[in-house]
């Protein structure tokens, strides 16, 4: 990114749609029936808030109570802070709470990792990502042992051997050869010959 492709700070409007306030922490609480479980992952939350600080407010009620952010909370207390900038959520009705809290939660369930781009960007990050779960050289290196077995003499599956298992047919042979391929659509269709037509997966990669 240039200089040039930087936000313009002029354009920026403070928001009155998204009002945030900085409050004393024990003038909110956790929402005592939260369904998601979250203890695990105080740790990784706490530690980036040690990185980064809070960016993401926790936004609760008209009472104080959690509706997003209990995760953020808990790690905070950990942490002894007295302070933390939450969202009052006062437009939302009480029905319409429960039900953001827990569609916040679940919302995130549906999102996957494109784990290509995200190999490129653990690459460009310089900072140590594995308090975060995320191993940057995941390579192993393999010694050859220079193990090269010989084939048997005598190998107890030989090219044509044909082998019944239940519904199952497995003809010993080469894929490309229509010989082969013939041999095992006949043993299959029981000796009744075939009508020519042969639906085929394509190779794991």
């Amino acid at each position: 990114m240039t200089e040039a492709q930087k936000l313009d700070r002029s354009l920026l409007v403070p928001s009155t749609k998204l009002p945030t306030y900085d409050v004393p922490m024990d003038t909110i609480h956790l929402y005592e029936r939260n369904p998601r479980k979250n203890d695990k992952a105080v740790p990784i939350v706490r530690k980036s808030l040690e990185d980064f600080d809070q960016k993401v407010p926790i936004v609760v009620d008209t009472y104080g109570t959690i509706v997003a952010g209990h995760t953020r909370y808990k790690a905070m207390r950990e942490m002894g802070w007295t302070t933390c900038t939450i969202v009052l959520a006062d437009d939302l009705t009480p029905d319409q709470v429960k039900a953001y809290r827990i569609i916040d939660n679940r919302s995130s369930e549906y999102s996957t990792w494109d784990d290509v781009l995200l190999d490129l960007e653990l690459e460009d990050i310089e900072m140590d990502m594995t308090p975060y779960g995320f191993d940057k050289d995941v390579s192993v290196d393999v010694e050859e042992d220079g193990y090269e077995p010989e084939p048997p003499e005598d190998p107890m599956s030989k090219i044509g051997d044909v082998y019944i298992l239940g519904d199952h047919v497995l003809v010993v042979g080469d894929a490309t050869s229509k010989a082969d391929l013939r041999k095992l659509l006949e043993t299959a269709a029981g000796g009744g010959g075939i009508d020519g037509r042969l639906c085929c997966h394509r190779p794991a990669l």
